[in-house]
């Protein structure tokens, strides 16, 4: 906890630097589409549904291996797409 009695972690880092990025490269466009790439570490459903849904971005992220989904589309937000190379030709 910091003195402002707020919390930082991982996550709170990730979100943090996620809308300093969309906001800078936008900054100078903002039309551009920016699509965030990101590894299995934030294979997490609040990152997805904030870079949809509060950035207004894309992504690409690499899922967990041991994610037991067999959902294609995310249930709240129907434009994230879940891709699995072992099903798809």
């Amino acid at each position: 906890m910091l003195l402002d009695k707020s919390y930082v972690n991982t996550l709170v880092l990730f979100k943090k630097n996620l809308k300093s990025s969309s906001d800078l490269l936008k900054s100078t466009n903002p039309k551009l589409k920016v699509t965030h790439v990101f590894d299995r570490e934030f294979d997490d459903e609040h990152v997805f549904e904030y870079i949809d849904t509060d950035l207004k971005d894309v992504f690409v992220a690499r899922l967990k291996a041991s994610r037991c989904s067999h959902e294609f589309f995310h249930p709240l937000t129907p434009s994230i797409r879940f891709f699995n190379p072992f099903f798809h030709a």
